[in-house]
């Protein structure tokens, strides 16, 4: 099962993954992750936190994701702090083509605490 939640942090678009990134759920992943790819210039953080698995069709989802993203002039970035699920993203090389990070703060570059001011946290919501 797949579940995602999708919010605005700074600049950036997060798109969090929650459950199982397989071939079940690929349909509710690029509906999400759709209308963000059309934006001028995407900036998009995927984060893998929540995530139980990852298998190849959901490895083939984040590269297609990356791909049109690209041709937007945008930037994917991955939140993978699990050490299984970061062995794997290297095993793959993803490493080489997506920066990963292992917090939403590292990604961005700034620092997540609502305590900073940083608009779009969802514990502001």
């Amino acid at each position: 099962m797949l579940e995602i939640d999708g919010y605005r942090h700074g600049h950036w678009s997060v798109v969090s993954v929650v459950g199982d990134l397989d071939l079940a759920g690929l349909p509710q992943f690029r509906s999400a992750t759709g209308p963000l790819v059309n934006e001028s210039k995407p900036r998009i953080v995927v984060d893998l936190t929540a995530l139980d698995l990852l298998d190849s069709s959901g490895l083939g989802a984040l590269l297609g994701l990356r791909r049109r993203v690209l041709r937007n002039g945008g930037e994917v970035r991955l939140v993978a702090p699990d050490d299984n699920v970061t062995a794997l993203l290297h095993t793959v090389g993803f490493d080489r083509i997506f920066a990963i990070s292992p917090t939403l703060g590292d990604a961005i570059g700034e620092d997540p605490n609502p305590a900073s001011g940083v608009d779009g946290d969802p514990a502001d919501a």
